[in-house]
C-alpha cells in the first residue's frame, strides 16, 4: 500500500495515514455475554494462531460465568434448554 509504504500500523492510528476517515463504533450492536465469554478463554490461543498480542479485554469480561454464557446464546437465538442427561 503506497500510503504506508507497505508498513504495518496499529489500526487505532489509522487516522494519522487517513487523516478524513472517521471510523465510530457501532453502537446498536452489544456484544453478547456468550462471546465475551469466547474471548476471555481464548484469548492466548486465538493470539497464538494469528501472531498477535493477546487482546487487552475489559475486566468485567472475566467474571461471565459458562452458565451466563450459554443463557445469552439462548437467548440469542431463542433456543430451548435442553435438560442434562
Amino acid at each position: 500500500m503506497r500510503e504506508t509504504e507497505d508498513e504495518l500500523h496499529p489500526y487505532k492510528d489509522y487516522r494519522s495515514i487517513y487523516p478524513d476517515w472517521l471510523i465510530q463504533p457501532d453502537t446498536s450492536i452489544q456484544a453478547s455475554d456468550y462471546w465475551k465469554y469466547v474471548f476471555v478463554r481464548f484469548n492466548k490461543k486465538f493470539s497464538k494462531g494469528y501472531k498477535a498480542e493477546p487482546a487487552d479485554l475489559p475486566s468485567n469480561w472475566k467474571s461471565i460465568t459458562k452458565e451466563q454464557a450459554m443463557e445469552s446464546l439462548e437467548e440469542s437465538f431463542k433456543m430451548k434448554k435442553q435438560e442434562e442427561e
